[in-house]
């Protein structure tokens, strides 16, 4: 993103929502107050377990945020626009919900996101699923938040690997 700007995620140990939500610094002219920004993201989302954030630095100037809940499933991923000093979050796709790429509940651990570095529009999830040692399944999937849908790029593998480098499964 904007190279003077930093975001972070409060979470509210409380469960309440005091305080919880999406925030930016802007460090130009010396500034040190961290503004919340969270604005109309659902209320639900902004007391999620984990919110993994990611920005890009060019066009609109987008935040992404997703968000994991307790039992580590995604609950919704969503875009932030700043139009003036607010920024309006969307949903990306049906509900905010990407394809499943954290089979097994695991997004607390497996997930990442990340935002395209040539289009403000375009964003990716992926995560894994890991059981033991044993890579079981892997998935990315790419957001495009204005044609609100998502599309998947890659499918769980349903051959598990080998657990151990050089090692040749059953």
């Amino acid at each position: 993103g904007n190279h003077d700007r930093f975001y972070s995620f409060a979470f509210d140990p409380t469960g309440t929502g005091t305080g919880a939500g999406v925030y930016m610094l802007n460090v130009a002219g010396g500034n040190t107050t961290w503004q919340n920004i969270s604005n109309n993201l659902p209320a639900t989302e902004a007391t999620g377990d984990r919110v993994f954030l990611a920005t890009r630095p060019a066009g609109a100037d987008p935040v992404y945020a997703a968000v994991i809940d307790a039992s580590g499933i995604p609950t919704g991923v969503y875009r932030a626009v700043a139009f003036g000093s607010t920024y309006v979050w969307t949903a990306i796709g049906p509900g905010g919900l990407p394809p499943d790429v954290s089979t097994g509940a695991q997004a607390t651990v497996h997930f990442a996101i990340v935002a395209d570095p040539t289009s403000d529009r375009i964003v990716y999830v992926a995560g894994d699923r890991v059981n033991g040692n044993t890579l079981v399944s892997d998935s990315i999937a790419r957001g495009d938040a204005i044609a609100d849908t998502w599309t998947t790029i890659t499918l769980p593998d349903p051959s598990p690997g080998p657990t151990t480098p050089g090692t040749t499964p059953p």
